[in-house]
């Protein structure tokens, strides 16, 4: 991702959105000065003990709808695989213009409307399996994705374009697609109880295993790409 800017090692780089830093290390060899931002102080804790802070490299706790920078002061923004996640999308994306210089990048990585839709899929019939008609998977990413997202940006930047990466995932365990979906209980909380969770994992285990043992394997498409606006 961080290939589509040409870099000279004197830019000022933002990681909008962090998480717990899994791109500050890679921005840190290329930018001269890099601040990573989330609007959790918990992230912003595992970034400074897993991740380290290293001279020139800042964590900051804030809003990407209230970014706290000045005008025209970043050179390329990272924003990947947040977007959804932000209240008011076109807030955020106007805080990303303002910020960025005029020979400025954007980079935001998303992935497309049916990224790992078989998995998606295992989830809502585990789901209704376990808890009954009434049960509706979550769909943050139709906030904003590859398909939706390129047009949202370009109200605010004059140049947009879209590098998409399909694939495919060929899973011959259970045990990184399980992961995956537990990886999602932090977002549902108040729509399952623990131990409704608890009986959505068990049967989502029950059905990709019985894919492997009639396939030999539990395959899952993948859509993910950046889209890159100046």
């Amino acid at each position: 991702m961080l290939d589509h800017v040409v870099w000279h090692g004197v830019e000022t780089a933002a990681d909008v959105g962090c998480g717990p830093g899994a791109y500050l290390p890679r921005l840190s060899q290329r930018a001269a000065a890099v601040v990573g931002l989330d609007l959790s102080l918990g992230m912003l804790q595992e970034v400074r003990t897993s991740v380290g802070i290293r001279g020139g490299t800042f964590a900051v706790a804030g809003d990407a709808g209230h970014l706290p920078f000045p005008d025209g002061s970043v050179d390329v923004l990272l924003a990947a695989f947040m977007l959804y996640h932000v209240p008011d999308i076109h807030m955020a994306i106007g805080e990303f213009r303002r910020v960025i210089g005029t020979d400025g990048t954007l980079l935001v990585a998303l992935n497309g409307a049916n990224d790992k839709a078989e998995l998606g899929a295992v989830w809502q019939e585990a789901g209704t399996a376990a808890l009954g008609p009434g049960f509706r998977v979550p769909h943050w990413s139709a906030r904003a994705n590859l398909d939706n997202a390129p047009e949202m940006i370009g109200r605010h930047f004059g140049s947009v374009t879209l590098d998409r990466l399909p694939g495919q995932f060929r899973f011959p365990q259970p045990g990184p697609p399980v992961a995956w979906l537990n990886s999602l209980r932090s977002g549902t909380e108040d729509l399952v109880a623990d131990e409704e969770w608890a009986a959505v994992v068990g049967e989502a285990l029950r059905r990709i295993e019985g894919v492997i043992t009639r396939h030999g394997q539990f395959v899952v498409t993948k859509d993910s790409g950046v889209i890159l606006a100046r």
